[in-house]
């Protein structure tokens, strides 16, 4: 009995070993192998060269792991770009369209690579390639490698200069070295930089008294009203700077106006013109202004003449007797006036009445 109970206890654990290990094989088989049944999606592409990706190196599609890298082929006879083959399996079909990108890239700084791809615009025309092409891009150590070898000789006149300078400074030659080796300058230095930490320190105090409003700048700052009264005070010498300019631009115009009144002057135009470049016609004035004054001096003579009481006027007008008498003869004569018109109603009461006899 107890023989009969090991030897199946022993084949229980065979058992169990060997599902256990089938299990893992499969297990090892579906997920770390990407296994898929029915077969995977496969994706060609050639390259100018593979940059040192492997097969089992992930397909980046859009940044989403897609697949893996399942074999590498040199072409040899490939032209420009196409001397290397990379086939993949994608865990999914992707349809690529004129655009898309395929390049291998750095993993990480630290190496490893990806083969990435975008599938392009989604708007654009499906590709009708059947191998698609891709770029390679050079590691970022590799290339600072290269372009350190390409630069090792300025590099080293860099690094030579910066030993110089250091010495200079050693030696104290230089402001630098100067303020490292002179005690005296670079008390001074430090005394500057304290100066400067009072003014920052004043600079401080100063923007907290604006910020709470003190002092007129603060009050603008701060005060709604009072800048509202700064920026019509702003606007209103602008208006009077505008207004100035308008007055400028009639004065402009008026000089302007005052020019050519002055060039029609010289070429003769107008009366004025006339009177000033032409002979004639300033010796016509001329005369005109002789007449005027033998006029003047003739009506001078006859009112000093009235003034003496000479002749009719100066009589009627110096002489009083001579203008009582002109007074009577004008009372006189509305006296008769006056008679007349009242004895006009009998007249011609008495014409009407004798004439229907």
């Amino acid at each position: 009995m107890t023989g009969g109970r090991s030897t199946r206890t022993r084949d229980l654990v065979l058992g169990l070993f060997f599902f256990g290990t089938m299990a893992m094989l499969l297990w090892v088989t579906t997920f770390l192998m990407d296994f898929k049944p029915g077969g995977r999606p496969r994706l060609e592409v050639l390259l100018s060269d593979a940059q040192g990706i492997a097969p089992g190196d992930p397909v980046l599609v859009l940044g989403v792991r897609s697949g893996r890298v399942q074999e590498i082929v040199l072409e040899p006879s490939g032209g420009p770009g196409a001397r290397v083959r990379v086939r993949a399996d994608l865990d999914d079909s992707i349809v690529l369209r004129d655009g898309y990108r395929i390049a291998v890239e750095e993993s990480t700084l630290l190496g490893g690579r990806v083969l990435s791809v975008d599938p392009g615009p989604p708007s654009a025309r499906v590709s009708g390639e059947s191998v698609f092409r891709g770029e390679s891009f050079g590691s970022p150590l590799a290339d600072f490698a290269r372009w350190f070898q390409a630069n090792e000789d300025a590099l080293s006149e860099v690094v030579s200069s910066v030993k110089e300078i250091a010495a200079d400074i050693e030696q104290g030659d230089g402001v630098l070295g100067m303020l490292i080796r002179d005690g005296a300058m670079g008390e001074d230095f430090g005394a500057a930089v304290s100066d400067l930490r009072e003014t920052l320190a004043s600079a401080r105090v100063s923007a907290e008294r604006l910020e709470a409003g003190e002092g007129l700048l603060g009050r603008l700052l701060t005060d709604e009203d009072m800048a509202e009264d700064a920026r019509r005070a702003v606007s209103d010498m602008a208006e009077a700077a505008a207004e100035l300019k308008g007055i400028t631009d009639d004065l402009g115009a008026a000089s302007a106006d005052a020019r050519e009144v002055a060039a029609r002057l010289e070429r003769g135009e107008g009366t004025l013109g006339r009177l000033l470049a032409s002979e004639e016609v300033y010796e016509e004035v001329r005369l005109a202004a002789a007449d005027l004054a033998g006029a003047a001096a003739r009506a001078r003579e006859v009112m000093d003449q009235v003034a003496e009481g000479r002749g009719t006027l100066g009589r009627l007008i110096m002489e009083e007797d001579l203008y009582a008498d002109l007074q009577n003869l004008v009372r006189v004569l509305g006296r008769s006036v006056e008679d007349a018109r009242e004895a006009a109603p009998v007249t011609t009461f008495t014409s009407l009445l004798f004439g229907a006899f």
